[in-house]
Parts: C-alpha cells; sequence; structure tokens
C-alpha cells in the first residue's frame, strides 16, 4: 500500500536532487534515488516478468526533482494520488545462467512511439546475451500515460532510468553500465530519452534510424558523454527503404557533433529495414570493447576515489564507484579491493539495520530514529539513503 510521502522525507530527497543537478542541468540517477525497498522481482535464469512500483517519492525524485520548473497540470498532491498504487510492467531477460559474483551491463530495448517494448526487446537478446548482457523491455501502463503529471516524453525518459535504477538495485548488474537503444521508431525514441538523462546512460544504439532527436540543450548534454566515456553505435540496411544509409550517416554525424561521444562506430548491414543478429552482434561487442578502453583509462582514478569515501565513512559516495571497480574484471587486485569495500559497507548497512530493530525492541524509538538517521547520513547519495529514512519515519512515535 502506498501513503502519501512524508514532508520531511520530500524534503530531503528533493533537497538532495538538487545538490545532485545544481543549476537544473541533468544529473545522474541510477543508483542514486529511491526505489523499492523490498524486491519486486527474484533475479533468475531466464526471462522474468514482473510489475516495478513506483515509490512513494517518485514523483519529486524523477519528475519535479529533474524539472522543477515545468509548469504541472495538477498540484503535487494530486499528482501523488494518481501515482498511487502504479507499477511499470517489465520483462527482464537474464542470461540462462547467472554467474556467481559477476554482476552484467544492462541494455534497455526500446520500439515506435512510446509502445509496450517487453516483447520487442527480445529481438536483442541472443547477441545481448552472448555478450553477457541482461536486457529489458518494459511498458507504461494506461493509467500512467494518461496521468496528468507531465511531458509524455519527460514521463517515459523518467520512468526508463527509474526501471533500470529497480533492475540495478534487486539483481546483479552494474548500475555504471547501462546501456539505451532500438531500431527505426525505438532508435528515434532512444535519442530523445538518453537526451534527458545522458549522465546515466554508458552507451546508445540507433539502428535503422532516420530523425536525430534531442530534448533536451545546455552545456551537460555535450559533456555527458565525456565525462561518462559513453559510445554510440549507429547503423542501418544497405537496402533499407525507410532509413537508408545516407539518412543514418546523416543521423549518425549529427549525434557525433552534438553530443560528443568519445566513441563511435556506424556499420551498416546488407539487408532492409530489419534489425539483425550480425549487427547486433557487432552493436554489443563494441560496447564492451570501448568501456575496456575507458575503465583501462580511469580505473586507477575511480579506485582512489572509492576508497577514500569508504575510509572516510562516506558510503553513499563510495557506492557507485566501488560497484564500477569490483564489476568489470572481478578477479582483479583492484576489484577484491573494491568487493571488500562493499562487503564492509553492506556489513554496516545490516548492523544499522539490526540496531534499529532491537531499539525499537527495547522501547527505545527516538534511539532508534536517530540510529537509521545517523545511517542514512553515511549513505548519503545513494539509493539505501532514503530506504533509511523511511524506516525511521516508520517507527512512529
Amino acid at each position: 500500500m502506498h501513503h502519501p510521502i512524508p514532508v520531511f522525507r520530500a524534503l530531503l530527497l528533493i533537497a538532495f536532487a538538487a545538490v545532485l543537478r545544481g543549476a537544473d542541468e541533468p544529473f545522474p540517477t541510477i543508483g542514486h534515488l529511491a526505489v523499492p525497498d523490498t524486491a519486486p522481482f527474484t533475479a533468475t535464469g531466464g526471462t522474468v516478468s514482473a510489475e516495478l512500483p513506483l515509490t512513494a517519492s517518485w514523483y519529486a525524485d524523477w519528475m519535479a526533482g529533474r524539472w522543477p520548473h515545468d509548469k504541472l497540470e495538477a498540484e503535487p498532491a494530486a499528482i501523488q494520488k494518481i501515482l498511487a498504487g502504479q507499477s511499470v510492467p517489465v520483462k527482464i531477460y537474464f542470461p540462462a545462467t547467472l554467474a556467481a559474483g559477476r554482476r552484467y551491463p544492462l541494455f534497455i530495448g526500446n520500439i515506435t512511439e512510446f509502445k509496450d517494448s517487453r516483447d520487442g526487446a527480445g529481438g536483442y537478446v541472443k547477441e545481448a546475451h552472448a555478450a553477457g548482457y541482461v536486457v529489458v523491455g518494459f511498458g507504461l501502463s494506461d493509467a500512467l500515460k494518461d496521468a496528468k503529471i507531465g511531458d509524455t516524453w519527460k514521463v517515459h525518459a523518467a520512468v526508463s532510468v527509474y526501471v533500470a535504477s529497480v533492475i540495478a538495485r534487486w539483481a546483479p548488474i552494474d548500475p555504471n553500465r547501462v546501456y539505451i537503444g532500438g531500431h527505426s521508431g525505438g532508435a528515434k525514441i532512444s535519442t530523445g530519452l538518453y537526451s534527458y538523462f545522458p549522465l546515466d546512460y554508458a552507451g546508445l544504439m540507433t539502428l535503422g534510424c532516420n530523425q536525430f532527436v534531442m530534448l533536451e540543450q545546455g552545456k551537460v548534454i555535450q559533456t555527458a558523454a565525456p565525462l561518462r566515456g559513453a559510445a554510440e553505435f549507429c547503423g542501418t540496411g544497405m537496402k533499407d527503404d525507410i532509413a537508408p544509409p545516407a539518412s543514418s550517416k546523416g543521423v549518425f554525424e549529427q549525434m557525433k557533433s552534438a553530443l560528443k561521444f568519445p566513441y563511435l562506430l556506424s556499420v551498416d548491414h546488407p539487408e532492409g529495414h530489419a534489425t539483425v543478429d550480425s549487427q547486433n552482434k557487432i552493436a554489443f561487442e563494441f560496447f564492451t570493447t570501448s568501456y575496456a578502453d575507458w575503465y583501462a583509462k580511469t580505473e586507477t582514478g575511480y579506485l582512489k576515489q572509492a576508497l577514500a569515501a569508504a575510509k572516510g565513512k562516506r558510503f553513499g559516495e563510495a557506492l557507485l564507484p566501488l560497484l564500477r571497480i569490483a564489476s568489470f574484471k572481478p578477479e582483479s587486485e583492484p576489484a577484491k579491493q573494491a568487493q571488500a569495500q562493499l562487503d564492509l559497507l553492506e556489513a554496516d548497512r545490516t548492523a544499522a539495520l539490526a540496531k534499529a530493530d532491537e531499539l525499537v525492541a527495547a522501547g527505545k524509538k527516538p534511539d532508534a530514529k536517530r540510529a537509521l538517521l545517523d545511517a542514512a547520513k553515511r549513505f548519503a547519495g545513494c539509493w539505501y539513503q532514503p530506504e533509511f529514512v523511511a524506516k525511521a519515519q516508520a517507527i512512529g512515535k
């Protein structure tokens, strides 16, 4: 059951979003903002269908926090009432077997004009799995599409990163390696969604695309890809009469100029307006090799940053860079150092929750609240922070 968001929690989350975004520019969300604090699905080998419930603070986090100056079509309280009980239907395509201790990159597949992509995303699964990726498709419920909570493009873009964040929280996913893409109208949709949240994606795949939609302007949209080491793969069919090679190449050159991806590749296939396995194979392999190059250039700096934050008990700041180092080359020495710190973070989190439970059992509710809010400070900047705040609120008087 969903309840209206408590005032103090709403203020805390919106303030945190403001700190992240600075000057109303795009800000990173995957791994940072609130997601359900209980698993909405079981991560297991094979295809998993699930409903991802929207959190009580979803609108404040992903919509109002990202576009605070939008003119709302309804009052915030009315919007929250509209969202109560809403969820996002997803189909997650895991490899047949999930390797113990491994975290996978995630690919979000889109199809034309905001349509339900759960089945359509399955077209990428063969080559994605061969390259070690998890794939997801999602839909927007009629109630959510019809809700007067904002522009459809913005709602879709916010749901996309929300889906990625929830899956990364509750499945063995590296939140630093989330990719988005599609074919034809799905490619066009993906360019627009990427432009709204460019700091959240490690790459963009545009196949059979004849239109580049850049919905957001500003400095960050031009600096996000270089900052993230993000990759763009573009391609079409040589016999495509909807997105012919010249049109696809034009889109590629537009993105190259406007978004400044440090890694770019354009490869066409010999067929018509269709997705083909040979092109998908090249795309996923390109994402892996480009990320490997960027990782090699930045591993030392990220590890230093992560270890310093962990040592200073700034666990929220440490979480994503630690996951980045621990995930890509899990057998390496830096990865083992990062994983050891992740284990300490989890031990601290578990101990804080257990301590709060003991204090509540002893009738010391104010002390329990303080313990949880102290933990929230240590985990500020990651998805565990709002979990501690919510648990403190739930204790009551």
